[in-house]
């Protein structure tokens, strides 16, 4: 099946996802991320703000999650920083 979702849509469905699975420990936090990482190009410039901010938030408080969700968002991190 295929839905249609408007691109503000999708970036708010995006931010709250992020959001759920930033500092967790669990599948989520990689499936997120790989996420990001594939649909970034249809995140608008505040969607990409609000992540870069609360990654580096994330990183600062050591609240990331485990150590390989760190590089799963310092992946998505260098790309929306491009």
């Amino acid at each position: 099946m295929t839905i249609s979702i408007q691109n503000d849509e999708f970036g708010d469905l995006m931010v709250c996802a992020f959001r759920y699975a930033l500092g967790r420990k669990t599948y989520i936090t990689s499936t997120i991320a790989e996420l990001i990482l594939k649909y970034y190009l249809l995140l608008d410039d505040n969607d990409c703000e609000v992540i870069i901010r609360d990654i580096k938030k994330a990183f600062e408080a050591n609240n990331y999650g485990m150590e390989m969700d760190r590089v799963s968002w310092e992946q998505v991190l260098t790309k929306l920083e491009e």
